[in-house]
């Protein structure tokens, strides 16, 4: 293993032309498919690390991208928590019953899956990454 790939079983090298390679947006989909292929998540954080930010509606990145849909869910439900405890006077979620807590979360899943749903049925040929 080079100095430069970190954790990877991959060299340094190696990785660095898969990055660049992956910035070119006619090759991105196929490294994407290559390396969910191999499944090593180490690899795949050195080549295509998750995105610092992105739009609340980029829905193609979160159907190519799990590690982004899951980091966008968690922010929608915390959101939705913020939200919830301002409704309800400004209680911590610690102040939140369980049952609440469990149905801000399951309203917020469900609101989220059913934009991504709608949005791959007017994008039938986008890539669902499951894991």
């Amino acid at each position: 293993m080079s100095d430069g790939a970190g954790v990877c079983s991959v060299p340094a090298e190696y990785v660095e032309i898969l990055r660049v390679m992956a910035m070119d947006p006619n090759a991105i989909e196929q490294i994407r498919e290559a390396l969910a292929d191999l499944g090593d998540a180490q690899l795949r954080n050195a080549v295509l690390p998750i995105p610092e930010r992105w739009g609340s509606d980029d829905y193609e990145l979160f159907c190519v991208d799990r590690r982004v849909r899951l980091a966008e869910y968690e922010r929608r439900r915390a959101l939705a928590i913020d939200e919830w405890d301002a409704d309800a006077g400004g209680r911590t979620i610690e102040g939140l019953t369980p049952h609440e807590l469990s149905r801000v979360e399951d309203w917020t899943r469900t609101q989220f899956l059913a934009e991504l749903s709608a949005w791959l049925r007017l994008h039938p040929g986008t890539r669902y990454e499951t894991d």
